[in-house]
């Protein structure tokens, strides 16, 4: 199935309704056709949410969506009935019934419009979206043939439709992410939702998190002891803006953990957690002399320490990435690391 195919590599709802015009409108012999989302309620009201409408008028989807859609029989008729979540018009309502009908004189007659051929995406219960094919009067009706084929090409829509709301969805998340960390320096950072679930993480932060997870923990979540710590302290996080230190099980140095509150899209709380290790160079360099760091490697591992990525700390020391990246090289041979991860352990490890 070369068109299926074709739909399941679309990335977003608009290249779905694309692919829908160039493709089905052919394969179907079709004049026109409806791409509809869900509503909230998930119902296949037809009526908002449209993706893409050819064959039908501006002016005849507002007097559709206004009024004509409380009289089409295809949207009033119990869906269970129909398996496979395929259906045309003949089987809803007897043709003659249909061309004697108030929906199709008024409507449907006036605008040429003749068959249709209904496809419901998703599963009951879990309706996604809906796709409409229309063939004008001059046609033939949807026959029995053309409701196989469209069982054919069903699991690909629906699984193309499903994929790209997830993905519009997940693109949405990130550009509420960005927007909340918009020039904030370089930390560990956790962003989570209003059930306090981590929706974004760092490198940084997960270089630090790692340290407060225990054996068996899930890496899922927040480590439970961050958590517990957060939750004593509810009067003080739940201001905007609120501080405090943690010490991760079997280290001797302190981590401090900014809380800050904000609102995505449609004001959607979320909470952003800033992590940062606090070492001065002086600290730093009685902590690693063993390991004969120059000044230049102690003043890097300080900038690791507090969360800096590379170009941070090139802009920070004055010199160049690539400056930067051999001094990290250099240093993860001497402290026989082979990762950020490691250079943090084994600067919060006591006993240095």
């Amino acid at each position: 199935m070369l068109v299926g195919k074709e739909f399941l590599s679309s990335k977003t709802l608009k290249e779905i309704g694309d692919n829908t015009s160039n493709y089905l409108l052919q394969m179907f012999k079709a004049q026109g056709c409806t791409l509809t989302a869900t509503n909230k309620e998930g119902m296949m009201d037809n009526t908002q949410n449209k993706i893409v409408c050819t064959g039908l008028s501006t002016l005849g989807w507002e007097k559709y969506t206004a009024y004509y859609c409380k009289l089409d029989p295809l949207l009033r008729a119990p869906y269970t009935p129909y398996p496979h979540r395929v259906y045309i018009t003949s089987d809803v309502i007897d043709v003659d019934t249909f061309e004697r009908s108030e929906f199709y004189n008024e409507f449907l007659k006036p605008l040429s419009i003749r068959s249709h051929l209904f496809i419901c995406l998703g599963s009951p219960g879990n309706f996604v979206g809906t796709l409409t094919l229309i063939r004008d009067t001059r046609s033939q009706w949807f026959s029995s043939a053309d409701k196989s084929l469209a069982l054919l090409l069903e699991p690909y829509l629906t699984a193309a439709f499903e994929k790209a709301q997830l993905i519009e969805q997940n693109l949405g998340q990130e550009f509420v992410i960005n927007s909340l960390l918009e020039k904030v320096p370089g930390k560990g950072i956790v962003v989570l939702d209003p059930s306090f679930r981590p929706v974004h993480r760092n490198l940084n932060s997960e270089a630090i998190l790692s340290m407060f997870y225990r054996p068996g923990e899930s890496r899922e979540t927040l480590p439970p002891c961050l958590v517990r710590a957060f939750q004593s302290r509810t009067s003080e996080t739940a201001k905007d803006v609120s501080s405090f230190e943690a010490v991760p099980p079997g280290a001797s140095r302190k981590v401090r953990v900014t809380v800050r509150r904000a609102s995505g899209t449609a004001g959607k709380p979320y909470v952003l957690l800033f992590f940062e290790l606090e070492h001065d160079v002086l600290f730093l360099s009685r902590q690693l002399k063993q390991y004969d760091l120059t000044v230049r490697e102690v003043e890097i591992v300080s900038c690791v320490c507090r969360g800096m990525r590379n170009s941070d700390i090139a802009e920070r020391l004055y010199i160049s990435e690539h400056t930067v990246a051999n001094h990290m090289s250099h240093i993860f041979e001497k402290l026989r690391i082979n990762s950020r991860t490691g250079l943090l352990r084994l600067v919060l490890e006591p006993g240095l």
